[in-house]
Formats: structure tokens, C-alpha cells, sequence
């Protein structure tokens, strides 16, 4: 029984979460992982060959081929509704209260967020982070990258400009000093913490900095180590085929909602 896996590799949180749909497929005797890459031609046979999806869905015409297939679908990036597919994401909202919570107790009296205009989880972890504050006269500072035409560089392990990089730079100069910035994940971060450097703008003595992935790369290459939330990537990937087996035989666990969200663990 083929399932195919759908997800980039080239991000340490998708390296992890194909590691936990591989951990999953072992107790299935008979399942056996295969690669899809969307952008091969012999994408739409490998698809004919397999009888589950497991997937980063980031475009509708993924969604739209991949629900052609009429195959049992579990989406891992849940930007793309779809009533065809189960989901199983990090929770972000909860990974947002968790960053936010963190900088209040240490008392910084500013918070900011860097995110991605138009992204769902950074949308998800920028709300959580601005809801944990709702009664404690505390509202973020915002910056969104503006997105080029769906492209999500944050897939990338290299520390990439942003579109809108003299932007950044003009609202990191903008903060208050003792600001504490919440990256809605460490390539964000690691981007700041780059541009800080050029222009003088120290971390943590000037600015505090959080991402998320717990990406260890990008967060010991920075030159000062970038602390991390770790949303958990593994369990989503393991979640996600216990899932997709679930449906395949018939007994989804619950069908009164579509999209399951795994809890982030620990601060890094």
C-alpha cells in the first residue's frame, strides 16, 4: 500500500515532520512511503500508484488536482479549505499566547511581531500572540513581509532577503528600545537578527528575539543564538498518519470537525 508524502524537505520543520510520518508508517506493516514532488512529470502517476496522501498543500491547483484523485487526503499546511481533506496542524494560536505570556512574565514593556502578510499560520500565531494580551494594556507592534505572488520563501533553509527588506529594516529602528519581538518563525528571525546587525542594532541589549521551529541551524548561526519555540513538527507528521489510516479504514475519530491541532512543547 503506497502513500505518498507531500511535503518540502528543504525546511528543518518539514525534515521533521516527514521523520514523524515515517515513525507512523513503521507500525504499518503495510504501508510504504513514496515521494511526491508536484513539479515532476510523473507526479500525477506516482499518484495513480498510491492509495493515501499525506501533504503541504499551498496552491489550489494542488488542492484541486489532489482532490481529482478522489485518494483519502490529510493536508499538513491547512491553507486551502477543502471539505475533501482532513488537517492536522501545530496549534498556532497556542505557539502565539505561548511567546506572548513568555515576554509579559519577564516584564518587557514592548511587544512586537514580524510575520508573513497573508499566511495562515503566521496570521494564527500573530492572533494568539495579540489575544493573550487582550486585558493587560499590552497591543504588538506588527510587521508583514509582503508575499510575492503565493511564494512562501520560509519553505527555504537559507537565510533569504525578504521582499520588503528596507522595510524591516526601517521598522526595526522604529521600536522602542527592550523591545521584545515574537518571529512568526526562525527564518523571520534569522532575518532580523541579520539586519539588526547592519545597523547597529543590538540583541538581546536592544531588542529581544523569539522564532519559532526550533531550527537549530538557523538559530546557533545567527550571531547571537536565537531562542525558539518547537511547534512540534514531528508529532503533526506522526498525527497526520494515524489520521490518514484512520480514514482508510473507515473510522476517522471524529467527525465532527476536519482539522486536528497539535500543542507546541518547550521554549528553546
Amino acid at each position: 500500500m503506497k502513500i505518498a508524502v507531500i511535503v518540502e524537505n528543504s525546511s528543518w520543520y518539514g525534515r521533521r515532520l516527514i521523520d514523524g510520518v515515517a515513525a507512523y508508517a513503521q507500525t504499518e506493516p503495510e504501508w510504504s512511503l513514496v515521494w511526491g514532488n508536484p513539479r515532476r512529470q510523473s507526479f500525477d502517476q506516482t499518484l495513480k500508484e498510491c492509495q493515501g496522501v499525506i501533504a503541504r498543500i499551498t496552491t489550489n491547483g494542488m488542492a484541486r488536482k489532489l482532490r481529482q484523485t478522489a485518494l483519502p487526503v490529510v493536508d499538513v499546511f491547512c491553507a486551502k479549505e477543502c471539505d475533501s481533506f482532513y488537517g492536522v496542524e501545530s496549534d498556532h494560536a497556542a505557539i502565539g499566547r505561548m511567546a506572548a505570556e513568555y515576554f509579559m512574565s519577564k516584564q518587557y514593556s514592548t511587544l512586537a511581531f514580524a510575520g508573513f502578510m497573508g499566511v495562515p499560520f503566521s496570521k494564527l500565531r500573530l492572533r494568539g500572540f495579540s489575544e493573550a494580551m487582550q486585558g493587560r494594556d499590552f497591543s504588538p507592534l506588527v510587521y508583514e513581509a509582503e508575499m510575492m505572488n503565493n511564494n512562501y520563501t520560509f519553505f527555504n533553509d537559507e537565510i533569504v532577503e525578504v521582499v520588503d527588506s528596507r522595510r524591516l529594516a526601517s521598522w526595526l529602528r522604529s521600536l522602542p528600545r527592550h523591545t521584545a519581538i515574537f518571529a512568526a518563525n526562525d527564518l523571520m528571525a534569522a532575518q532580523i537578527s541579520r539586519i539588526a546587525e547592519e545597523h547597529s542594532i543590538r540583541i538581546p541589549a536592544d531588542v529581544v528575539l523569539l522564532g519559532v521551529d526550533n531550527d537549530s541551524q538557523l538559530c546557533a548561526f545567527a550571531d547571537t543564538p536565537i531562542s525558539s519555540i518547537d511547534p512540534c513538527a514531528f508529532d503533526v507528521g506522526y498525527s497526520a498518519a494515524r489520521v490518514l489510516a484512520a480514514v482508510m479504514r473507515r473510522k476517522p475519530a471524529n467527525k465532527s470537525h476536519r482539522i486536528y491541532r497539535v500543542r507546541p512543547g518547550e521554549m528553546v
